[in-house]
């Protein structure tokens, strides 16, 4: 041995290496605890209920009315005839001939009717604004909506090819009317993407009614239908959709949503769900920190109408941090629930927005003024 070392008895050895690697792993635990322990001050939050307020009173607004439960199933057949696509009118109404007996009979039905009265009712109010509050454990039916859309579509198609073309186009007018004020209203992605579709079948139902007409065959009272439908069209503005108003209420829910985290709300999805006993693995003030810097980031797209950034797309998970475990592993991991990977392209969604308003328009003003 050099230096005179002596050399140590292999028992002691490993003894010595048992106790290294057990000082290391409590090492590891201090630090891990200790760096949990230490709670972040809690930022103020970004908004408020109150930035969502509308000034559409509750007794003017037609939202309840269709934002209900409903027992409507429109058929699959029948949904192609009202989903928005671009296609030729003349192949269109052939199809709608060819249904002809289906579609009579679905809005004969029970289900059809009721909601059919459910959208007569809103129609009758002035104001149409999102007053979903998503968060606090309610339900927020907007899909329900969808399904009443669908049917007072499909009215304002069975109507013209019964040759009422006057009423079909005044439901289309108040349609796109309810339309254009939820899409400036929409308080989430789900409410907004359904005022998007909405619009969509409606413009291009617009359209169909109007390259259907006879410009010889227009009567006084379908005339004056149609240039109240064109009003309507023409005052659908694209870009000036407010998502800002998205964010916000996106973000509201996110706040509302880790408060019930942090109280052990038992209705919370299995995704957002502390494991019980490791309340030390969870900061809520880093996480409300995280969340205000992501949300202002989709607020700052939503005002530069970056509509893809707007709805988070691109953001990194906090998971892809190293060590990310480390701290405040509960958070990150509500954090990482909130990012929502759109697999489609809501530019592309708002480019046929416009094309299907300017199709309708130009139609439907050819029968207003020939």
């Amino acid at each position: 041995m050099r230096g005179g070392a002596t050399a140590r008895p292999p028992g002691r050895r490993r003894a010595l290496l048992l106790g290294g690697v057990a000082l290391s792993v409590l090492g590891a635990g201090v630090v891990f605890v200790g760096a949990n322990v230490c709670t972040t001050e809690v930022p103020p939050p970004l908004w408020t209920q109150a930035d969502l307020d509308n000034d559409v009173p509750e007794a003017d607004n037609g939202w309840s009315l269709v934002v209900a439960e409903n027992h409507v199933k429109v058929p699959e057949s029948l949904a192609k005839l009202v989903d928005g696509s671009e296609r030729d009118a003349e192949r269109y109404w052939a199809d709608v001939d060819q249904q002809a007996d289906a579609l009579q009979a679905f809005l004969a039905t029970d289900a059809a009717r009721e909601v059919s009265d459910q959208l007569d009712q809103a129609r009758a109010r002035p104001g149409f604004a999102d007053t979903c509050q998503l968060g606090g454990g309610g339900a927020c039916l907007t899909i329900a909506w969808r399904d009443v859309h669908r049917v007072g579509v499909l009215r304002a198609a069975a109507l013209a090819r019964a040759g009422e073309s006057a009423d079909a186009s005044l439901l289309l007018r108040d349609l796109i009317r309810m339309d254009t004020a939820h899409l400036q209203s929409a308080r989430y992605i789900v409410s907004f993407l359904v005022a998007s579709a909405n619009m969509r079948a409606a413009l291009t139902q617009a359209n169909m009614l109007a390259s259907r007409l006879d410009q010889r065959e227009v009567t006084a009272d379908t005339r004056v239908a149609m240039a109240e439908l064109a009003q309507v069209v023409e005052a659908v503005d694209i870009e000036a959709i407010n998502l800002q108003r998205v964010v916000i209420g996106e973000y509201l829910a996110c706040a509302q949503t880790l408060e019930r985290l942090e109280s052990g709300d038992a209705e919370l999805p299995d995704r957002a769900k502390a494991p019980p006993g490791i309340g030390w693995a969870f900061d809520r003030g880093e996480t409300l920190r995280s969340l205000n810097e992501r949300f202002e980031h989709r607020y700052r797209a939503a005002g530069s109408n970056d509509a893809a950034a707007t709805f988070g797309a691109g953001e990194d998970s906090p998971k892809q941090e190293f060590a990310w475990w480390l701290r405040n592993p509960v958070g990150k991991l509500y954090i990482d629930s909130t990012i929502v990977d759109l697999e489609w392209g809501i530019e592309a969604d708002l480019e046929q927005l416009g094309r299907a308003r300017v199709r309708a328009l130009g139609n439907v003003l050819a029968h207003v003024d020939g």
